[in-house]
């Protein structure tokens, strides 16, 4: 394996490859099985606002501004709103920016042209947000904190592992024989508008499970994948792809690796029970 680093081309040899690139981009440059997904979710850029009080905006006279503004051409409605067809600031204000806007759903994020775009569109819908803003009655010493450095993906590919959770797995906290790690987030499919979203809570007392054959990209040995590309289909993805569930993964496929090394065996052959006393060991949340 060769890797790009700061002095340049460096070659490496290795018995077990962890793709958390998100984008399973080692898994496609190997020739892995990865599924691209013709529609994706926008992306999010957060960012932090402070100098006002969302208790003393009147939120109805800033949507009717808001609204008018968009007429105009003066800022788009996935600037500062989740829902184009009734576009409101009211969580964005209300949360002083955090995860309130939408940026490109066209934009090919698995490739740096299109990550580009991503964080072009980004800054671009911030700028005139806040250009909109400082005009606003209450909003005069708007300050712009802080912005992520990066756009937050929430979907590109999966791959197509040795098990694929679906979304009736998930919501029904399906236990597997091989689970590693656990999920708790809803389902929560991002869409410009309200039709295209999803979000559903998981029923009291469900808790579902990660599978490790999930991890692992079917038909290749010494790979495993971390993070939003793990097997799945859209609606499980929907909610496996936050970040606390994507760390537990790297937990997991971490020690897996570990463990498949140092007892000389294929990562589909490690003991489940070894793997999962070496997580709890860690402090890991572990399915019993």
């Amino acid at each position: 394996m060769t890797l790009a680093v700061k002095e340049g081309l460096l070659d490496l040899k290795t018995r077990i490859v962890i793709d958390a690139t998100g984008d399973a981009n080692l898994i496609a440059l190997a020739g892995g099985p990865v599924r691209v997904h013709p529609q994706t979710q926008p992306a999010t850029l957060n960012f932090e606002l402070d100098g006002y009080d969302p208790s003393n905006v009147n939120f109805d006279r800033l949507d009717a501004a808001f609204r008018e503004a968009i007429k105009r051409g003066e800022v788009q409605p996935a600037d500062g709103s989740w829902n184009v067809e009734t576009p409101s600031l009211r969580r964005l204000v209300g949360w002083r920016g955090r995860n309130g806007n939408h940026v490109s759903a066209t934009a090919d994020a698995r490739t740096s042209r299109g990550r580009t775009q991503i964080e072009v569109e980004g800054r671009a819908a911030v700028a005139r947000l806040l250009r909109f803003l400082n005009r606003q009655p209450g909003f005069e010493n708007l300050r712009l904190r802080s912005v992520s450095p990066e756009a937050g993906i929430r979907e590109t590919v999966t791959i197509k592992g040795d098990i694929e959770v679906t979304v009736d797995d998930y919501l029904s906290g399906r236990h597997w024989p091989d689970s590693i790690c656990h999920g708790y987030y809803p389902l929560d499919l991002h869409g410009l508008t309200a039709k295209e979203g999803v979000c559903r809570m998981l029923d009291e007392g469900i808790v579902p499970t990660i599978p490790l054959g999930a991890l692992i990209p079917h038909g290749m040995e010494g790979a495993l994948v971390a993070g939003r590309c793990l097997s799945s289909d859209r609606l499980a993805n929907s909610a496996l792809r936050v970040q606390a569930i994507c760390m537990a993964m790297g937990q997991a496929t971490g020690a897996a690796a570990a463990l498949a090394v140092q007892k000389q065996c294929p990562i589909r052959k490690i003991p489940l029970e070894d793997l999962r006393t070496l997580l709890t060991a860690h402090g890991a949340i572990v399915p019993e």
